[in-house]
């Protein structure tokens, strides 16, 4: 009898698992966007089940909400790629949240940004000895004009040499809105008191963006969000002048955007 030949793990399925390795999780399409240019989802989830079955045995799929799943690693898959730290646990509701968010942001919304690896972020900016928000920063390296319309791979970078702007992602999950804002609020302050980030704001190179479940949340954010940071960080703002922005309240970008799907997996998984 003729064995059957197991195809070995190619230098693309490498990179699918250390996108895993560290992203945790991820969805088929940030999966097709980032390894599968111009093919189509069937030739990802192909790749899957073949990671998934038989002798390989590396990646697992996850129920993500009620109808959805996403991948992930086995331990296999973690000793594959040396992650000895990789938890193949599934994540919790705030966990999955986060990371749908945040991979959406980097992957699928065309805002071609970089994700900043947090070990570095000492050596860019003066924050050594201090403990950062639970926030993530990021890079944009395309100029405003084409940031919406340009390709490109988004991952973590360790220069700022061709960054046009720093920003700031956080996050809205279906909690009270004004306990939301009063957490980017609590941020944002630290930032100031702090300097970290004043010669930026000068430059118009300093932004934020508050990523939420749906647009009426979005709406309210946009109306109250600049006035409440102009209200309440008046003193640390004063030194900044009128920067033109699109918040006439403060004097960088305050940008709110919807997740597609966010609301599903935080309802979702509270109904289950």
């Amino acid at each position: 009898m003729v064995r059957r030949r197991t195809r070995r793990i190619t230098g693309r399925d490498r990179r699918i698992l250390n996108h895993l390795s560290e992203f945790h999780s991820a969805t088929a399409e940030v999966l097709q966007q980032r390894f599968f240019a111009d093919k189509s989802m069937e030739a990802v989830r192909s790749t899957m089940r073949r990671l998934s079955n038989g002798p390989h045995d590396v990646v697992q799929s996850i129920p993500l909400d009620g109808r959805r799943f996403w991948y992930q690693l086995t331990n296999r898959g973690a000793q594959l790629v040396g992650h000895k730290a990789y938890d193949c646990r599934t994540l919790g509701l705030h966990a999955t949240a986060r990371q749908y968010a945040l991979q959406w942001f980097l992957f699928l919304a065309n805002e071609n940004v970089r994700l900043i690896n947090l070990h570095d972020f000492p050596d860019l900016f003066p924050v050594r000895g201090h403990r950062l928000p639970q926030g993530r920063f990021y890079f944009r390296t395309a100029s405003q004009s084409d940031a919406r319309d340009s390709e490109g791979t988004n991952t973590e970078v360790h220069e700022p040499a061709t960054a046009q702007r720093l920003g700031y992602v956080t996050f809205d999950f279906g909690g009270r809105p004004l306990r939301i804002a009063q957490r980017l609020q609590d941020a944002l302050r630290r930032f100031l008191q702090h300097g970290w980030f004043d010669s930026l704001i000068h430059q118009g190179q300093f932004e934020v963006t508050l990523l939420t479940i749906n647009a009426g949340r979005r709406r309210s954010y946009e109306h109250a969000l600049p006035a409440m940071l102009q209200r309440n960080l008046a003193t640390q703002l004063s030194r900044f002048g009128t920067a033109a922005t699109n918040n006439a309240a403060v004097p960088f970008a305050v940008t709110s955007r919807v997740v597609p799907g966010l609301q599903d997996i935080v309802y979702g998984r509270l109904t289950q």
